[in-house]
């Protein structure tokens, strides 16, 4: 698509924005002015590619079977050599840059980008334009007010700048929570345990009748259950059989030189012995760890140390743990962000590319892709990730895995004033991953997923209160995003679609996880349960290594392989279809004996479009009392074939690796 396409689509998004704000109850940006002239910005200036019609011809053979380059992604070194920036660009840029009063903050080993910070009114300078300060949900953050720009001789050699844009991401992992109090369910200490099993493996045990008593009341609930107070969570060895990869990883298909790289905001530190913790406990081997922390130089907001916590420990730690739980032979490298500002990040990933070879990048985190689109119309931010998803998938064979978000469409929640979707996992050149609720039987096997999305309501009120929907995998149609061509076809639609796959992510049927709460090294340990599709990123990503493994070498982007598959093998993917009970949730209350009955569906209420839901009973302690739905996500639904909660579904073992084995025609 061309750029000026682009413009027209964004124009037309933003002036749709423009129309639901003025309308919607859900917050929206606030103009809060021109931005401080003395405030420090960092931003990142991409340079053009030299020989792209070159480029763009190798990738298409790349990319088609039967020619004599199918697969034969470039190395970081190769693709320097014919089409990176040269040295002499990299270095007039930082020339520039330096010529009105920025510093030089990092320069692309590829003469990719060059990184910059320096105060608001010279960049304002460098760039022609003006930076306005914003409000959206709470947060502060900038935008241009002027498409930004370089002038005279270097103009033709600036592929994109980015960073202008301040926008944080937001991790998307969840744990457990206890819903009268709003916080986590506290870990159970490792201390003194033997093994990893912590948690019962059956999160759907039959429940006894709920009989509460008050004045001139009683009222008599039955249906599933759920575990009373401490929950469920899967271990290792749990969460491997239910997905068939047990007996894939005993075969050798462990992740034996492979590297699965993870990008997060700060780290923990404390993950080295929560690692080597979950490994002893699980059965795993040890894993081979490096930790890279700012290798793109940006300005740390907040720094991780003894005791000193940033917010993402727990994000960091479910990450490195579930992708060593299902690789468990694969080298991990994390690559830590100082900020969780989304140029930041992006920077990475260009780190990556020019860097690491590598086949899978698990990515949790995002924000909602109404707030990307700036001021004037354009996205300067997301044309540069555009572009480092591009050589990284198209044209090195990497896999950009992100997860989905865990709220929904966005709108159900407050997040955005429209039903939206989450970026960077809705990029053309992305797999995105959304969730599932995974249920196990009580040896561990497999018995049926829902898509991830629970409504809850609390029993202790006559009538019950609904409290709605609680949180749920993402997905749904970009406003911002076509069709990439793999997915054209997909219900008609002309944009992208979210998700491509998915895997367990709900936090009531969770992964336990081994963290030391204080962030004290050599503090006590818990085991702690999360979900969110942080949690079925890394899993899908894991998978996509051992794939790599198997096949030799890399694939680029997952998601237009997982389609062809699922088209070519039948079987190859759990099609998660909607799975209720004849035992939901009911109950009766008599006032003064006189009955009023509540079924399912009141008691699961608002359930949106899922008609068809599990439904459970929860004594979730401290007498309170509540049914919890599996399968309700908000506005999205799950159904027979892709949708938009678990795309085209989860792996299904070894079927789904026969497909890489098998000779290729």
């Amino acid at each position: 698509m061309t750029r000026s396409a682009m413009r027209n689509i964004l124009g037309a998004f933003a002036a749709a924005l423009l129309a639901a704000s003025a309308v919607a109850q859900s917050p929206n940006i606030q103009p809060l002015g021109n931005e401080s002239p003395n405030k420090v910005m960092s931003i990142s200036v991409m340079l053009k590619l030299r020989n792209e019609d070159q480029l763009k011809a190798l990738v298409a053979q790349i990319h088609t079977k039967g020619s004599s380059n199918y697969r034969k992604f470039l190395t970081p070194a190769q693709f320097g050599a014919q089409f990176a920036p040269t040295a002499a660009d990299s270095a007039a840029m930082q020339a520039f840059l330096k010529s009105q009063g920025l510093t030089i903050t990092y320069v692309d080993k590829l003469n990719l980008a060059v990184g910059a910070k320096g105060t608001v009114a010279n960049l304002e300078k460098a760039f022609n334009t003006r930076v306005g300060a914003f409000e959206a949900n709470g947060e502060r953050f900038n935008q241009p007010l002027v498409a930004p720009t370089v002038s005279g001789s270097l103009s033709g050699s600036v592929k994109g700048i980015g960073g202008l844009t301040t926008l944080k991401v937001r991790s998307h992992a969840v744990r457990a929570m206890d819903v009268q109090t709003g916080k986590p369910f506290a870990g159970v200490p490792v201390a003194g345990q033997k093994n990893g099993l912590f948690y019962p493996a059956d999160c759907f045990e039959q429940s006894t009748p709920i009989v509460l008593t008050g004045k001139n009341l009683e009222a008599i609930y039955s249906g599933n259950g759920y575990p009373a107070t401490s929950g469920c969570g899967y271990d290792a060895a749990q969460m491997q059989h239910a997905y068939g990869l047990d007996s894939i990883i005993k075969s050798g298909l462990d992740g034996t030189g492979q590297t699965i790289v993870i990008v997060d905001a700060y780290g923990s530190f404390t993950l080295p012995q929560d690692v080597a913790t979950f490994s002893s406990l699980n059965g795993l081997p040890p894993l081979n760890l490096t930790i890279l922390n700012n290798p793109t130089n940006g300005t740390p907001d907040c720094v991780v140390s003894n005791g000193v916590t940033c917010g993402w420990e727990g994000e960091t730690t479910l990450d490195v743990e579930w992708a060593h739980a299902l690789a468990p032979k694969a080298n991990i490298v994390l690559i830590v962000s100082p900020t969780q500002n989304f140029n930041d990040l992006a920077n990475i990933d260009l780190f990556i590319a020019s860097n690491i070879q590598t086949a899978s990048v698990s990515h949790s985190f995002g924000f909602p892709e109404w707030l990307l689109v700036d001021y004037y119309g354009d996205t300067a931010d997301y044309d540069f990730q555009e572009e480092v998803n591009f050589i990284a998938d198209q044209v090195l064979g990497i896999s950009n895995n992100y997860s989905t978000g865990d709220d929904g469409d966005y709108a159900t929640l407050g997040y955005s004033p429209i039903q939206d979707v989450s970026f960077p996992s809705g990029l053309p050149n992305s797999t995105a991953v959304g969730g599932t609720s995974l249920a196990l039987a009580a040896n561990g096997d497999y018995l049926w997923e829902n898509g991830w999305g629970s409504n809850i309501t609390s029993l202790n009120y006559a009538p019950p209160k609904n409290i709605g929907f609680y949180y749920g995998a993402g997905g749904g149609t970009s406003l911002i995003t076509p069709a990439p061509s793999w997915q054209s076809d997909l219900l008609g639609n002309t944009f992208r679609q979210q998700p491509d796959i998915a895997m367990d992510a709900d936090p009531f049927t969770g992964a336990e996880i081994i963290i030391t709460p204080s962030g004290k090294t050599g503090g006590g340990q818990s085991v702690e349960v999360y979900g969110g599709t942080s949690l079925a990123c890394p899993m899908f990503s894991a998978v996509w290594s051992l794939v790599a493994q198997e096949v030799g070498g890399n694939l680029g982007n997952a998601a237009p392989i997982l389609y062809a598959e699922n088209a070519l093998l039948p079987g190859s993917f759990h099609d998660v279809v909607p799975v209720g009970s004849g035992h939901n949730a009911h109950g009766t209350i008599f006032k003064s004996g006189i009955p009023t009955a509540y079924s399912q569906w009141q008691l699961a209420g608002p359930y949106g479009d899922s008609p068809v839901f599990w439904e459970s009973l929860w004594n979730a302690g401290n007498n309170h009392y509540y049914s919890i739905t599996f399968g309700t996500d908000s506005t999205l639904t799950t159904g027979p074939g892709w949708d938009n909660v678990t795309g085209i579904g989860t792996p299904n073992g070894a079927t789904f690796f026969s497909f890489f084995s098998a000779p290729e025609e």
